[in-house]
């Protein structure tokens, strides 16, 4: 079969492009054949459906990108999730981000479970903190610049949606 990598991989660069055209939507720009019927839906047509996708797929480009040794593929993946990240906050559902935060806790309490030491996670090299970093860096400027600049961005400011962010 195909190897696990290659298919996590083409799941990544799917949910990129699907991020890709969401980031398109909510920076004003009109896709005629994708009718978005609940905020930007990308290839989905409703936000909810859009991030409950992304948030099944962004842990995959975040394991890639921890466990390659390619500099070239480290940042391939680095932007994929950071397109990903980007307009899994554009999308600001509220049942995303609970499923985000149901799904660290459960995470974090299985590791802490199996024994697994925390500070093994402080193990990584600096090089994979620098892309964890430019990825959060680029998630921020993503959500607070273009509201600025652009005369047609379809999203809300950014205190609102941290706001709404927060309601869960």
């Amino acid at each position: 079969g195909i190897p696990a990598k290659i298919r996590l991989l083409a799941q990544v660069i799917a949910a990129a492009i699907v991020s890709i055209l969401g980031i398109a939507q909510v920076w004003g720009a009109d896709i005629l054949t994708l009718i978005p019927t609940g905020g930007p839906g990308a290839t989905f047509g409703n936000k909810n459906m859009a991030a409950q996708y992304l948030l099944f797929v962004l842990p995959a480009a975040f394991y890639l990108l921890l466990c390659s040794s390619e500099s070239s593929r480290e940042w391939l993946y680095a932007v994929l999730a950071g397109l990903i990240g980007t307009y899994f906050v554009y999308t600001r559902t509220r049942a995303a981000w609970g499923g985000a935060m149901f799904a660290a806790v459960t995470l974090s309490g299985y590791l802490l479970w199996t024994g697994f030491d925390p500070r093994r996670l402080f193990d990584l090299p600096k090089r994979k903190w620098a892309f964890l970093g430019g990825i959060t860096g680029f998630v921020i400027i993503m959500n607070t610049v273009p509201p600025q600049i652009l005369p047609n961005f379809g999203g809300l400011p950014v205190l609102p949606r941290v706001e709404s962010m927060l309601e869960v």
